[in-house]
């Protein structure tokens, strides 16, 4: 299983999840497929561990970006010479800007790209399009960088071979019997479950204690003690999360911003996360908060059973 980055309480500051990369993976794409990779630019070394700069170079250098895409909380980047995978960490950001010099502390990788000539994309004086370059900044550097080969099964990678299912890539039929199939006997509190990537990917903290509340089940109680007809509810409370949160461009605190610099605005439409003594969206009743596997978890005690 792929060792997760250290959790957060959600106070100090925001890790990227899944609505955030998809976001994000959506700009780079409509922004940036196309255009050809001119340059990347180390800083340092290595992030949690060390980035194999040579391979990343091979992978990307010369070519368009043919794809652009998510899995889990890993951005994917794609040409014909092979595939970068990028992982946010916990406070990471990919900005994009007008040139190759760090404008920001803590930037450790720019990447060049020319972007595909069109009438929409900037031009330069001479009406060709000009270079941009995203900048990889990451303060506590707990962020990951590789690549691969072109042909390169990704299914097998060790980053990827051990995680679940996408939430928003099956029905949540199927999600339902996954969930309540591989929680049976299991005595993890469903909130950790949940959040485990084996299991399922993308349901971070946040979108764990909101698509709880949705389900009415309280966070604390054991996995395999939740009922089938519970994981039904639980299966289309997190796909109903996922996409909203998606649709509003993520959740920004302090530090997750999208590519442009701009924040999501899904923090306006949470229900119990950060919520603590506030009323209850549903019962008027207050907001409680526990400590559950060294994480912030927010419910109502009335609405959640």
């Amino acid at each position: 299983m792929i060792t997760p980055a250290p959790a957060t309480d959600g106070r100090g500051f925001f890790m990227p999840e899944l609505p955030e990369v998809e976001c994000l993976a959506r700009a780079l794409r409509e922004e940036m497929l196309g255009g050809q990779v001119t340059s990347v630019t180390f800083l340092r070394k290595d992030l949690r561990e060390a980035m194999p700069m040579d391979v990343i170079r091979a992978a990307l250098v010369g070519a368009p970006l043919r794809r652009v895409w998510r899995r889990s909380k890993y951005l994917l980047m794609e040409t014909e010479y092979g595939t970068a995978i990028l992982h946010l960490g916990m406070s990471g950001q990919l900005l994009s800007m007008d040139g190759p010099t760090p404008v920001k502390t803590h930037t450790h990788v720019i990447f060049g790209l020319k972007r595909k000539g069109s009438s929409a994309a900037p031009q330069n004086d001479d009406g060709g399009a000009r270079n941009v370059y995203l900048h990889f900044i990451d303060p506590r550097r707990f962020g990951r960088l590789t690549a691969v080969p072109a042909g390169t099964d990704l299914s097998a990678h060790p980053w990827f071979k051990d995680l679940g299912p996408e939430p928003l890539d099956v029905t949540g039929e199927a999600l339902a019997n996954h969930l309540w199939q591989a929680s049976r006997g299991r005595s993890v509190a469903v909130k950790a479950f949940i959040m485990n990537g084996a299991m399922v990917v993308g349901v971070g903290n946040i979108y764990a204690s909101e698509s709880l509340f949705l389900a009415g089940i309280r966070p604390a109680r054991a996995a395999g003690r939740v009922t089938r007809v519970e994981y039904g509810v639980l299966a289309e409370s997190i796909q109903k999360v996922l996409a909203a949160a998606i649709g509003a461009g993520g959740t920004s605190f302090r530090d997750y911003l999208h590519s442009d610099g701009s924040e999501g605005s899904y923090a306006l439409q949470l229900n119990v996360y950060g919520r603590t003594g506030q009323v209850c969206r549903k019962c008027l009743g207050p907001v409680r908060e526990m400590r559950h596997s060294n994480r912030a978890t927010f419910f109502c005690g009335a609405c959640q059973k």
